[in-house]
């Protein structure tokens, strides 16, 4: 855990540098990002690009949270045509749930910049104790465009329940959601314009 340590003290200036530049990824952003993702079990960013590359045009972002904390990934990438129809095919089989906001499901009830629960999202929860939690993307940072909640398509790759990270790198006391889920991980990703979201949180 020391190492994971050291590197994620580094890393909290990367998150900002890559937020702040809303661009195209540098060398140093592609070497950060594999090393972010060389942090998790294989089998929680199987999903993710083994790769980010500056070779498209369009905003590109990665969140990741400060301090030692591994709760999230968020990335954003630009996803032309032929790279969506592709991803489209792809989660058609692959994906648990294919949701589309609005839809009645589980979401995490949790701002991760002020690491506190979010009471009314997870009030608005207890019918939805069945289903399979995804993020709660109007908590994200720098928030989602109006259009979002029309347009995204949403697909839940899996979701799990228990601990899958070492327990100084998870939530103390959850995140809001119920009880069955005080500890587990969703991944995923969405389909939005010409862009394609990835996200993994774990708590």
């Amino acid at each position: 855990m020391k190492i994971i340590f050291l590197l994620l003290s580094g890393l909290f200036f990367f998150q900002i540098n890559v937020l702040s530049q809303n661009g195209l990824f540098d060398e140093r952003d592609k070497l950060y990002y594999r090393e972010i993702i060389s942090l998790y079990p294989k089998f929680l960013v199987s999903h993710l690009p083994e790769n980010i590359d500056n070779k498209v045009s369009g905003a590109q972002s990665l969140l990741f949270p400060r301090g030692k904390y591994l709760n999230y990934i968020h990335l954003t990438l630009p996803c032309g045509n032929s790279k969506r129809e592709i991803l489209k095919k792809e989660m058609a089989s692959q994906a648990k749930r294919i949701y589309y906001l609005g839809d009645s499901c589980l979401t995490l009830p949790y701002d991760y910049e002020n690491f506190e629960i979010i009471k009314s999202d997870s009030i608005r929860n207890l019918p939805f104790v069945d289903t399979l939690p995804i993020p709660n993307f109007s908590s994200w940072e720098g928030g989602v465009p109006p259009d979002f909640y029309k347009k995204a398509v949403i697909y839940l790759l899996a979701a799990e329940k228990g601990r899958f990270l070492p327990d100084d790198c998870l939530s103390r006391n959850g995140v809001g959601l119920p009880n069955e889920w005080v500890h587990g991980y969703t991944k995923g990703l969405v389909l939005y314009k010409y862009y394609v979201i990835y996200w993994l949180e774990v708590w």
